[in-house]
């Protein structure tokens, strides 16, 4: 299931994509306490929301507007470790992110010169596990 985050005029819903499509399954009210992805899981699909929409008429947004918590995992990728002459960890390394890391496509990323020197990029993958889990087996890790 390929879900996201999209603003379509100035509604902002949680769908699942199929294609060219979306599916709306939330309605993200926008209220500070409210989470779209959290509310689809505890009660399924909302039947207020719209029908399908083109994925070609909306924007994308950031996948969460506030998660819990963000745990990046440092030093796995071995070419940009290479290029910047860093060793390779024995062991992964974890780092907190804040929720003001996440952006979305084309979003604008704010780079304050007082805070930096210089700016290194790099992509993120980010996975969303939407419930508690403990030693999920492969076959049942999708689900």
């Amino acid at each position: 299931m390929k879900l996201a985050r999209v603003r379509i005029g100035t509604q902002v819903l949680l769908v699942e994509i199929d294609g060219d499509a979306g599916r709306p399954l939330a309605v993200d009210t926008m209220e500070p306490w409210f989470d779209p992805l959290r509310w689809y899981l505890a009660n399924g699909a909302d039947s207020s929301a719209p029908g399908m929409i083109a994925m070609s008429e909306v924007d994308l947004l950031a996948p969460l507007r506030s998660p819990q918590k963000i745990i990046a995992v440092a030093g796995n990728y071995r070419a940009h470790l290479a290029e910047t002459n860093s060793p390779t960890p024995a062991e992964p390394v974890l780092a907190s992110k804040s929720p003001s890391a996440i952006v979305g496509p084309g979003g604008a990323i704010p780079i304050s010169g007082a805070s930096t020197s210089s700016v290194d990029y790099e992509g993120e993958l980010a996975v969303i596990i939407g419930r508690r889990t403990k030693d999920v087996s492969p076959s049942d890790a999708l689900d």
